[in-house]
């Protein structure tokens, strides 16, 4: 973390002074199995306030504590019960970005916002979230252009891919599949997050959710992938599917941009456009 905070120090923001060693040590009371990377950052600045000029700002110790606690007690932002989010950074108009600790999710930062819940892994590590903060803060960009590690985009991510991301894709897969579809919806969106590109065909599965929300994002993923063995499905969702999933099924189809979705978008238009006419303009 040296060089990050190096690049912070150049910017010259307007950082608290270094957090003290009795309150890094009433956080990791707090809170077990913290990064190394996080802790750097606390030894270096204890937060700052809402003028900081980073996309998101680092919350002091206190209210790293007092925020987790709180949005803890709300299952809709945090998921499964058993996952254990720390809320350490925010817009300061109610979206978060944190760390998840004493989990296999350990170390991977997720974003929260507060127009797509829940709490979902965005950055495999505090590092990578960094660097794509000062990389947006050059350019004068916000939080939400922040180019995030996961879920996977492209055939390029696949060297960066990690086999512990994709095992627990798969688990959280089979998780999901052999639950409550309308309970435990957390599983899949944890799925389709760590989900490696080559497991695109996996994600299929999920366009038969009768989670409206997990169908829509199963359709939005693998039309960002561009992944044209699911035209098909998503021809079918686009016909059958919940209001989320039709919508959602006809923007991945654009979205592909191939000769083969071009054709099935062709044949689609005359059955929806009374419903779902502006997806076609």
């Amino acid at each position: 973390m040296r060089e990050i905070i190096d690049e912070i120090e150049s910017l010259n923001l307007e950082l608290r002074p270094p957090a003290s060693v009795d309150l890094i040590l009433k956080l990791r009371g707090e809170f077990v199995d913290l990064p190394h990377e996080l802790i750097a950052l606390f030894q270096h600045h204890n937060g700052s306030d809402a003028d900081c000029y980073l996309p998101m700002r680092l919350l002091p110790i206190e209210e790293v504590i007092e925020t987790t606690k709180e949005l803890r007690s709300i299952p809709e932002l945090v998921g499964n019960k058993s996952f254990q989010p720390v809320f350490c950074w925010t817009d300061d108009n109610s979206n978060y970005a944190g760390i998840f600790v004493d989990t296999e999710l350990s170390g991977r930062v997720f974003i929260l916002d507060h127009d797509d819940c829940p709490a979902i892994p965005a950055f495999r590590s505090v590092r990578s979230y960094y660097e794509q903060l000062l990389i947006v803060r050059k350019s004068d960009q916000d939080w939400y252009e922040l180019t995030r590690d996961y879920p996977s985009l492209n055939a390029d991510d696949v060297t960066f891919e990690s086999e512990a991301d994709t095992a627990l894709a798969r688990n959280y897969l089979d998780l999901y599949l052999s639950g409550d579809p309308e309970n435990d919806s957390i599983w899949a969106f944890y799925a389709m997050a760590l989900s490696g590109f080559k497991d695109s065909e996996l994600i299929m599965q999920l366009l038969d959710s009768s989670n409206m929300w997990v169908q829509e994002r199963a359709c939005k993923l693998l039309g960002q992938r561009r992944c044209v063995a699911a035209i098909p499905r998503l021809r079918d969702v686009a016909l059958n599917g919940m209001h989320n999933g039709r919508s959602a099924s006809v923007l991945a189809l654009k979205n592909m941009n191939t000769p083969e979705a071009s054709k099935v978008i062709s044949e689609l238009k005359p059955k929806m456009e009374n419903k779902f006419g502006y997806l076609f303009r």
